[in-house]
C-alpha cells in the first residue's frame, strides 16, 4: 500500500494488516475510512467507516504533518482497529463525542447489516465488557482476563455479576500468579 501521507508524517503511519481464521486478510491505511480484504485477485473494499454523524475525521490527507496531527487528536478518528468473526465485526473509533463522552465500540452484524453501540454497560455474563475482546476465531470473540481478577472474584462472598456460580467455577484452582485466562464469547444478534 503506498504511503498516503506526506513523507514528514507518514513514517510512523504504516498500514494495519490483520488476519482472521487463516483465510481472511485485511489491510487499511491508518486513519483511513476503508478496510480492504486482501485476496489473490487484489484488494477489495470490505468495510467503510462513516464518522460524519459524530463530526469525526475519516481520512487524513496528503498534506498531513505532525503539527496538524497533534491539533486534531481530540477529534473522533478511526485508526484501523477492528476485529471480525464469522457473524460480526467490532470497530474501535478513537476520541470523545462532545457532550456525550467517549465514543463506544461499534458492533456490526454481517447478517442484518445493522450497527450497534457497545456502551460501557455492554457486558458478558461474567460482567466483563464485551468491547475488551482482543482476538477472534470462527464465530467467537476472545478476551484475555488476568488470573488474579478471576482468583479474587472467586473468593468473594458476593460477586456483582449475573452468574456468580460460573465465575467461582472458572476461578477455582487459580492463583493470582497464574497465566491469564482466555474467555471465548459467542455473540447473538442484539434485540
Amino acid at each position: 500500500m503506498p504511503n498516503q501521507f506526506s513523507k514528514e508524517f507518514g513514517a510512523s503511519c504504516t498500514p494495519k494488516v490483520k488476519q482472521f481464521n487463516n483465510s481472511r486478510v485485511y489491510a487499511s491505511h491508518i486513519y483511513s475510512d476503508t478496510i480492504y480484504q486482501v485476496t489473490p485477485e487484489g484488494m477489495i473494499p470490505k468495510y467503510w467507516i462513516d464518522l460524519s454523524p459524530v463530526n469525526g475525521i475519516a481520512n487524513f490527507w496528503k498534506e498531513m504533518t505532525p503539527e496538524k496531527h497533534e491539533a486534531i487528536l481530540n477529534e473522533v478518528i478511526f485508526n484501523g482497529e477492528f476485529l471480525e468473526n464469522d457473524h460480526f465485526a467490532i470497530f474501535q473509533p478513537l476520541g470523545d463525542i462532545p457532550n456525550v463522552g467517549f465514543i463506544p465500540k461499534i458492533l456490526f452484524s454481517k447478517e442484518t447489516k445493522k450497527c450497534y453501540y457497545l456502551g460501557k454497560s455492554s457486558s458478558t455474563v461474567l460482567g466483563i465488557y464485551v468491547g475488551s475482546v482482543r482476538f477472534a476465531y470462527k464465530d467467537q470473540f476472545i478476551t484475555v482476563v488476568p488470573a488474579f481478577r478471576l482468583y479474587e472474584d472467586s473468593k468473594r462472598r458476593y460477586v456483582n455479576q449475573r452468574y456468580p456460580k460460573l465465575m467461582k467455577e472458572i476461578g477455582t484452582g487459580l492463583t493470582e500468579n497464574d497465566d491469564p485466562v482466555l474467555l471465548f464469547y459467542t455473540l447473538k444478534e442484539p434485540k
